[in-house]
């Protein structure tokens, strides 16, 4: 019986590293399985729901009333492919997801987060095949999905984030085309690379950039070889396939294609957005941030570790740079990592040029990511010529992200590194937190639990769209039992009080006589999310 049991597990070992890309993929997805139903809704998911409700319908019925919806000019094709989801499980349920969707908000927001984290795992999956292509070697592609889904910021974002993570996602799987076209410019690997960047572009219009690298590659080599007609040719239909699918996604260019999209390129360029930022204990308006803001986000909110991975990747591909000068840029998997290179810098410096809008933390930044993850291979890749055994570096790395991230589920987003203190418990007071206020579901749910005998919960709401929208969470047992969320503090039982600028609470707005006491606090790595109050006569 051991014999087999022996043989049987080794048998299972062989088939996870013959398949280990998969098999990972296949692990996340389960352990998705079982944590997904514990996020919370983020302050934007209802617009973002009802944008895509509003293309879907024009484009299947007509209904014009996106056209009149005042966030038109974002690209729509993420949010078009949940939509035909929810509508695909509408017609097994018997649910009409527009006209009650408050009371079956909960089953759209679940079925939303869990297709959402599946489309960034799938992105962890092409992180995999990337790597493996540039380096024949499994562990080192296993390192590339890990420093994807290990990244505790984005990892939470992924399930409820659909404006920024699905950005990064695209990215990373055009990443891999544009990779495989470099490496072979033929017609069906162009066509592919056209859909992937029409897509892209249309998810978010910086994507832009991508296409235009691309371009530039062609034009060089046709200036090398000298085959002007067939280098215009490929120029021609990978442009065409991406303007083409880029229209056909994208119902706001329907009916003034070209003005229509620069509209949204200078929309979003410098976004309609006034609103405060708290950045190093100061506020901010969004359109007047310190040129070192996206670097310090992005310094103190990824892992030391892979930090120091990505600027070894930045020097070496620096020096080659250098050294090899024209010659680098013809060679195919070099042109790649200076795409990643380019993709990772120029955005922060285009961002300080054109002082554009920038939200909450460096989520609108999220994307430049995906090339600091190339760029960190190429550093571990250099180390693992030197000594093998450095793969043992990122492995306990993973391990200590890995716990992390256990202790913080489901509130990995308020992730912060060891750059800057984490113990001084106030962290809160200098950088925004639970800006998007998704930890507002464990709120309520505290509440219900502490409070388990009352069917007539108020509980004031302070006009906090994350409480409203995290309401509509709870199953319909729950939902009973919240009496109302009361605009006057006075007619309130509970009140929540989050961490995060754009949830600033003044109690001088709302002065009351209950007597009020504090009930409980929710910190994450000794920072606090949110505090509850109960107010009693």
């Amino acid at each position: 019986m051991r014999i087999l049991e022996g043989k049987y597990l080794r048998l299972s070992l062989a088939f996870f590293k013959e398949h280990l890309g998969a098999s990972l993929f296949v692990l996340m997805i389960i352990v998705a399985c079982f944590s997904f139903t514990e996020y919370g809704v983020a302050w934007d998911e209802k617009v973002q729901t009802l944008l895509g409700y509003d293309a879907y319908n024009y484009i299947v019925d007509g209904d014009k009333s996106y056209l009149t919806n005042k966030d038109k000019d974002y690209g729509v094709f993420f949010e078009l492919v949940l939509t035909t989801v929810q509508s695909f499980y509408s017609s097994i349920t018997g649910l009409n997801f527009v006209e009650d969707f408050n009371q079956n908000s909960n089953q759209i927001y679940l079925l939303r987060h869990f297709i959402s984290h599946l489309f960034f795992l799938l992105a962890a999956l092409f992180a995999y095949k990337i790597a493996f292509f540039l380096y024949k070697n499994k562990w080192l592609a296993a390192i590339a999905f890990f420093l994807v889904v290990l990244q505790p910021r984005l990892y939470s974002h992924s399930f409820f984030n659909t404006k920024d993570i699905p950005f990064f996602c695209m990215l990373i799987i055009s990443f891999y085309y544009t990779l495989i076209t470099l490496s072979n410019k033929t017609i069906k690997n162009i066509i592919v690379l056209g859909v992937c960047v029409g897509i892209l572009i249309n998810i978010r219009i910086m994507g832009i950039m991508l296409p235009c690298f691309i371009v530039f590659f062609f034009l060089l080599d046709m200036l090398k070889d000298k085959e002007y007609i067939k280098n215009l040719k490929l120029v021609f239909i990978f442009l065409g396939t991406a303007t083409f699918v880029l229209y056909i996604t994208w119902p706001y260019l329907w009916n003034n294609p070209i003005e229509n999209f620069i509209t949204s390129f200078n929309n979003m360029k410098n976004f309609r957005y006034g609103g405060a930022v708290l950045f190093g204990g100061k506020v901010y308006r969004a359109y007047d941030v310190p040129n070192s803001y996206i670097p310090i986000w992005f310094s103190i909110t990824t892992p030391i570790t892979y930090i120091l991975f990505g600027l070894l990747g930045i020097v070496l591909i620096t020096k080659e740079i250098i050294l090899k000068n024209i010659a680098f840029l013809f060679n195919a998997k070099k042109r790649f990592f200076l795409i990643c290179l380019a993709l990772f810098i120029s955005p922060i410096i285009l961002v300080i040029i054109f002082n554009s809008t920038l939200y909450n933390g460096w989520r609108q930044m999220y994307f430049i990511y995906a090339g600091f993850i190339f760029i960190a291979i190429k550093g571990i890749h250099f180390l693992y010529n030197k000594n093998k055994k450095i793969l043992f570096l990122p492995l306990i790395t993973f391990i200590v992200i890995g716990f992390h991230m256990i202790f913080l589920y489901p509130n990995q987003h308020v992730f912060f590194n060891y750059f800057i203190s984490t113990k001084k418990e106030d962290m809160e007071t200098k950088y925004d937190m639970d800006y998007f206020g998704v930890s507002m579901k464990q709120a309520y749910e505290f509440i219900l639990e502490r409070n388990k005998t009352s069917k007539n919960i108020n509980i004031f709401n302070c006009k906090y769209s994350p409480l409203f929208h995290n309401f509509y969470t709870l199953k319909e047992r729950h939902k009973s039992r919240i009496g109302g969320l009361k605009n006057n503090i006075n007619d309130a039982d509970y009140f929540i009080l989050p961490y995060g600028h754009r949830f600033y609470f003044d109690p001088k707005k709302h002065p009351t006589n209950k007597k009020i006491s504090k009930l409980y606090s929710l910190k994450k790595q000794g920072n606090t999310l949110f505090t509850i109050y109960r107010l009693s006569d």
